[in-house]
């Protein structure tokens, strides 16, 4: 990748009235409160409502799959209000995926076919942060809604959850599949644009434990 951090805005249909002044060519949004004064915010990209989930992912998360099975770590997420479309951007529809669908299945494909790659395995983690605490969303119901898990820190891996449980995961369908198991554990609430929206972050985290030819073990 060119940057080692990239930021990028999406623009959810019904927003055409809202005072801006975008300039896709520029990658910059003119922002104001009372139509005079306006103030300038500069992004990697600015995608419109009709852009692709295709374009998104190519633009965004390709390159930081490659990496992953180049034993780099990578991270995509997507913050917003509620009913802004984090969750189409990430998680998409069967017939439209969003990011992590697309990231699952080129993870899996890219390991598959390394030739320098011997064995490989992939496990996740799934947890949630709310109100300062970190829940484990792949612990049964009794355990996960009493225990605080905690962050520690390790030489070798650096910021990690003690305790956490981790999942092994044999393709981009047991992926979506420990997503949908995690998520009906998520704290969810009521708001005026949204009448189970989520009231909390999640963090899917996968690790890829690869041996190459030559005995190399790599992590990311």
């Amino acid at each position: 990748m060119s940057e080692n951090i990239k930021v990028a805005i999406r623009f959810r249909p019904g927003k055409e009235d809202l005072p801006l002044r975008i300039n896709t060519s520029q990658n910059t949004i003119e922002l104001s409160e009372t139509n005079k004064d306006f103030h300038l915010f500069a992004f990697d990209h600015i995608f419109s409502p009709s852009t692709e989930q295709l374009h998104i992912f190519n633009t965004l998360a390709k390159d930081a799959i490659n990496l992953v099975c180049q034993g780099y770590n990578a991270t995509v997420f997507a913050y917003g209000a509620t009913s802004s479309g984090k969750s189409f951007t990430m998680f998409g529809t069967p017939s439209n995926p969003g990011l992590i669908p697309r990231c699952c299945d080129l993870l899996f494909q890219t390991v598959n076919h390394k030739e320098d790659t011997v064995e490989a395995n992939m496990k996740c983690s799934f947890i949630e942060i709310y109100r300062e605490r970190i829940r484990d969303l792949l612990a049964p119901s009794s355990l996960s809604a009493t225990e605080e898990l905690k962050i520690r820190h390790s030489p070798l891996k650096g910021p990690y959850v003690q305790g956490l449980i981790e999942k092994y995961v044999y393709s981009s369908q047991d992926i979506l599949a420990t997503i949908r198991e995690g998520s009906t554990l998520r704290t969810t609430a009521s708001t005026s644009l949204n009448s189970i929206s989520s009231r909390s972050h999640a963090v899917l985290t996968l690790i890829v434990s690869q041996k190459t030819t030559d005995g190399t073990e790599i992590t990311s």
